[in-house]
């Protein structure tokens, strides 16, 4: 059994985890704009939980975004750092499908096959980073292809949004009234399905098989292709 380190700084959490011999060590904190701060002696400190050293590490895995800027690259930066350090192989992961495998893993008491998810995080000036899923042999199987777009822009599948839906990310409520106006329903967010966090990384690399590459190799996932916008295009949003 592969001992696996996963980092995840793709939004205002901050997210470390450990697998070693079947046990999972985490720390997970809410710290928008401190990740550079804080990172490193979180994968500090769970190593010496876990009673390993950086050289122990197998695999690392890191989500590569969509998310914020400066988190993806400061999460990417990072575990490229440790990886060549020991010269080991690193797993990428995207962050959406990170959360729908979240939604699994935090209400499988509830989630069957068949189950729809619905993943909207928060992509800021009106606008959020999408996509649907549906639970296949207790893993989130992709329904529609990753994208950014504004609310009122946001498609579903045709068999729509209902109360069957479960919904995941930081854009429900962000932007719920315009979501309920959108798809003229009610909805609601389990509040542990809003962040992806690097444990949820570490399942959906081991089901998926995802395969590892050299660190240089590994490149953020953005969408959208401007960071920023002029002063014009913030104003006509308004």
């Amino acid at each position: 059994m592969k001992t696996l380190l996963a980092i995840d700084t793709t939004t205002e959490a901050c997210s470390v985890a450990i697998a070693s011999e079947g046990v999972i060590f985490e720390k997970f904190e809410i710290a928008p704009r401190l990740h550079g701060e804080l990172i490193l002696k979180m994968v500090d400190d769970l190593l010496q939980q876990a009673k390993l050293q950086l050289r122990d590490i197998d695999e690392f895995i890191v989500n590569c975004g969509p998310g914020a800027f400066t988190g993806i690259r400061v999460g990417i930066s990072v575990v490229q750092g440790l990886a060549y350090a020991v010269c080991k192989p690193v797993i990428p992961v995207n962050s959406l499908q990170v959360l729908a495998n979240g939604v699994q893993l935090s209400l499988k008491d509830t989630v069957i096959e068949g189950t729809h998810i619905a993943v909207a995080m928060d992509a800021r000036l009106n606008e959020v980073y999408w996509q649907c899923f549906r639970i296949k042999k207790d893993f989130p199987v992709e329904e529609t292809t990753a994208m950014v777009s504004a609310v009122e822009k946001v498609e579903v599948p045709d068999y729509g949004l209902n109360a069957e839906t479960c919904c995941a990310g930081t854009g429900w409520s962000a932007y719920a009234e315009k979501f309920q106006q959108r798809f003229n329903c009610h909805f609601s967010v389990n509040s542990n399905c809003l962040y992806p966090r690097a444990s949820w990384a570490i399942s959906l690399a081991n089901v998926q098989s995802i395969t590892a590459v050299e660190a240089e190799l590994i490149m953020p996932v953005y969408l959208r292709d401007k960071v920023a916008k002029t002063t014009k295009e913030r104003n006509q949003l308004r």
